[in-house]
């Protein structure tokens, strides 16, 4: 079984034979200068620095404004509810009034001033209740939807008739306008989408469209209504459209039943829908922007880059294939790549979806409104959207929004160019030529703020997994830089945070190192940093400890000054429940050494935290640096649920509500038998349908009393024993969800492919122990809370059976070993 140790071991002791990679980056302030719209730091999710907003996705295709109603499709037993107001934050006595969803969503927007890009249905046919999963016999047209129109025959309402069963799409628009003004005001919603994803409705939405693909016919013919109408009401408000999934609805609307008959010369669907909406406008251009989505896709080896799984290889494949995006040199490995034909009519993506723009709609600006490489919880996915982010402002995209959570990680890639310092600092407006020679190993971005060389901003990527480079930085420019400040994430930590400056730039060229996995964000400037306070390196040892009043720590910091006048150097010890200015004592003038030594008290609370040090000198001048320290509350290991002595519990399965298969044999129940060490066990029995699934979720609650959530938040891991008939093809996956109000689900682990068990016996359990941080990376479950416990599979349609016991939490093992985390320290740079 594959060793959860070794990268741990590898990082402490280093990999012998490593040679160092030299790399050069050139950059020219004067060259390819190129306007970034601030609209591609957009995304689907919450995030205070977005400039773009979507409110989109598979649920809004059948979103209800009247009533706040929709249906999850496929993507969760086609349940129809109150998932929308709920996600964009509405308060639950208000879930029923009409436009309360997307009223929320667009304040939100105009309080941090992004672009709001609202979705609007077209698929026939809307939630009509909140009532739960729509059975099989249920698809529309039935009593559970309600008819989608675009034009109103009557009189808007901002009350909306809820008896009627159909919902106006222009009294949608009307209620926006009435709310926030037209689009050319400063309140008022700037785009809508014409729906999303329409070649996967026969998929996706099944038991709302039905079974048959959509016609390009329908498609076409719809999205010309529907943009008149916006146009009608709101004549300067973008219109994006179609909002298509991916290359097999490029090429042919994913087999449309009529695109043979109506296809002509065009050789892609794309061109076709470019084509028709401009031959269709007449005097008002109804299609301002082409909507696409790109998401990467599994390689012919097997392998998937598109998962949260940290490994070597994924992390290196979600590394490299954002090259689809521009590079014309490279070739994924997957059906797309290896396809002659759709590499020539898509790949590099953003150039060649230009190329059918400028041939078939000139003027149309380009969108991606759903992408991600994901890696949430792992440095590679931090760069890998870093450097999406940066090609499409190389690129000239107009607008992005990432789809998924953003958090850890992908909040770094985000924060690199949104708030690099934690104070709102923005990389800048104007991009301009960078050039890697190592693309493998590197990436490279650069701006200047509005035509300003002043302040030029790089960002700097190593994407090596197993040591540093050492980048050679080139500037062409017509300033004479002095200086650089840096900022970073890492492997470490996905906590943006300065580093050491780059204190001397010799004839705008300097060598900078970049640990292995670190994203930087470099801005030179004309200021002489060379006399400013700053931080060579800064050590806490050791880094973790017990709250029971026994740890400490000191902070050792090595601090550079070139006129040697620091006047204090101080810790913000406030995390660890010590003085916002902790003073650092002079141990070494020559060496520019600093101590401070810290007794942990009993009050600090537990978690892992950031300790900012700063130094200032007799000017005034600062420098800080930061460390992180993880303060563990003493526990002894306890148990959650054993079917023993601890017996409450109740068992829910979930599965596709037209599988009968999985309806009729699917369970979960406690056993007073066939126990670990004590005869009681949980039991589960999977089986679905070919190419359907099964949940099985046990709450340690007989009740609905979120109290009796468990607090786990001071452990380290959870462990239970598994046994199992699965076969050697099948895995089993397992997560926690909280008894929050948000009811958070952590991220989900592959028992076998996560490495966490090399294969399941049939007659003998096994014991499995997973880190609990593997289990919130990427997620916003509350440990003080947890109160259910899921398994999933899809690889059961000939039925295996499931036996889990002991389930427990574990402390960490060690205060010595609990996980640590320290500051980025680069090489030295030249001068």
């Amino acid at each position: 079984m594959y060793s959860k140790l070794l990268p741990f071991l590898l990082l402490l002791f280093g990999l012998p034979g490593y040679a160092q990679v030299r790399v050069t980056f050139n950059v020219n302030t004067k060259a390819e200068r190129k306007t970034i719209s601030p609209l591609i730091y957009g995304t689907n999710d919450n995030y205070k620095h977005a400039a773009a907003k979507r409110f989109g996705g598979n649920r809004i295709t059948n979103y209800n404004w009247e009533s706040n109603a929709s249906n999850a499709g496929r993507d969760w037993f086609h349940e129809s509810d109150n998932y929308v107001p709920w996600e964009q934050g509405v308060a639950e006595a208000d879930y029923n009034v009409p436009g309360a969803a997307i009223k929320g969503f667009h304040n939100r927007s105009l309080q941090q001033n992004a672009y709001s890009l609202i979705t609007l249905p077209m698929a026939k046919y809307v939630a009509a209740d909140k009532n739960g999963a729509v059975s099989e016999a249920q698809t529309a047209p039935s009593s559970r939807w309600a008819n989608i129109k675009y034009q109103k025959p009557g009189a808007f309402s901002l009350t909306p008739d809820l008896t009627d069963h159909t919902v106006y799409n222009d009294e949608e628009i009307n209620f926006l306008i009435h709310n926030f003004g037209r689009s050319n005001t400063a309140t008022g919603v700037k785009g809508y989408a014409l729906d999303n994803e329409p070649g996967l409705w026969f998929d996706s939405h099944s038991r709302m469209w039905g079974p048959g693909h959509v016609p390009v016919t329908y498609l076409l013919d719809n999205s010309v209504e529907l943009a008149k109408r916006i146009k009608s009401m709101d004549p300067t408000a973008e219109v994006f459209g179609p909002a298509s999934w991916g290359v097999s609805e490029f090429e042919t609307l994913q087999d449309a039943p009529d695109w043979a008959d109506v296809r002509g010369n065009y050789v892609t669907f794309i061109d076709y829908y470019l084509a028709k909406m401009k031959e269709r406008a007449g005097e008002t251009r109804l299609l301002d922007v082409l909507d696409v989505h790109w998401y990467p896709q599994g390689r012919n080896d097997g392998l998937s880059p598109f998962n949260n799984s940290p490994d070597y290889a994924t992390s290196a494949a979600r590394m490299e294939m954002t090259r689809s995006l521009w590079d014309s040199t490279y070739r994924e490995d997957t059906w797309i790549g290896t396809d002659g034909w759709k590499v020539d009519q898509f790949l590099p993506f953003i150039p060649k979806m230009n190329k059918h723009i400028n041939s078939y709609y000139p003027g149309t600006k380009l969108a991606i409104t759903e992408y991600s490489y994901m890696g949430t919880g792992h440095p590679s996915g931090g760069i890998a959207q870093a450097d999406a982010l940066g090609i499409f402002g190389k690129q000239g995209l107009y607008l992005a929004t990432y789809w998924g959570g953003v958090v850890d990680f992908i909040k770094a890639g985000f924060d690199i160019y949104r708030n690099y310092d934690g104070k709102g600092g923005q990389f800048g407006d104007v991009s301009v030529s960078s050039v890697t020679n190592d693309i493998t190993n590197s990436s490279v971005h650069a701006s200047i703020e509005s035509g300003d060389e002043s302040r030029t901003h790089i960002i700097a990527m190593n994407k090596n997994q197993d040591g540093p480079i050492v980048a050679t930085i080139n500037i062409n420019s017509d300033k004479v830089y002095k200086s650089a400040r840096v900022w970073a994430f890492d492997r470490s930590s996905s906590t943006m945070r300065q580093i050491r400056n780059v204190r001397v730039i010799d004839s705008n060229k300097f060598d900078y190192t970049i640990p292995a996995l670190t994203a930087c964000h470099i801005l030179l400037t004309e200021e002489d940093l060379s006399v400013y306070p700053d931080f060579d390196a800064v050590k806490i040892t050791p880094q973790a400890g017990w709250s029971d009043g026994t740890a400490s720590f000191d902070i050792i910091a090595t601090i550079y000054d070139g006129d040697k006048d620091i006047r204090k150097v101080t810790a913000d010890l406030t995390p660890v429940g010590g003085p916002a200015a902790a003073p650092l004592k002079v141990i070494s003038n020559i060496r520019g050494e600093y101590k401070l030594h810290f007794d942990l008290p009993t009050t600090a609370v537990s978690g892992l935290k950031l300790i900012k040090i700063t130094a200032i000198d007799a000017k005034g001048r600062s420098g800080e640096s930061t460390v992180q320290y993880r303060v563990i509350k003493k526990t002894e290991s306890s148990l959650v649920w054993d079917a023993d002595s601890v017996k409450r519990g109740v068992g829910e399965h979930f599965y596709d509500p037209a599988d009968s298969l999985a309806s009729k044999q699917a369970k979960i129940y406690r056993l007073t038998n066939s126990g670990n060490k004590q005869p009681g066990s949980l039991f589960m029995h999977f089986i679905h349908s070919a190419n359907k699934y099964n949940m099985m979720t046990w709450r340690i609650s007989e009740s609905s009393n979120p109290a009796d959530g468990r607090d786990i938040s001071d452990y380290g891991y959870v462990e239970f024993y598994i046994r199992s008939t699965a076969p050697a093809g099948s895995d089993i996956e397992f997560s926690m969800r909280d008894a929050s109000a948000e009811l958070g689900t952590s991220a989900t682990i592959a028992l076998k492919r996560d490495g966490y068990i090399s294969a399941f016996s049939p007659t003998s359990y096994s014991r499995v122990r997973i880190p609990i941080t593997a289990l919130t990376a990427g997620s916003e479950v509350h440990l003080d809370q947890i109160w259910q416990f899921n398994f999933s599979a899809n690889t059961a349609s000939k039925g295996f059976d499931v036996w889990v016991d002991d389930i427990r939490v574990l402390p960490y093992s060690n205060q010595y070993k609990a996980p640590v985390v320290s500051a980025v320290s680069p090489n030295r740079t030249s001068g």
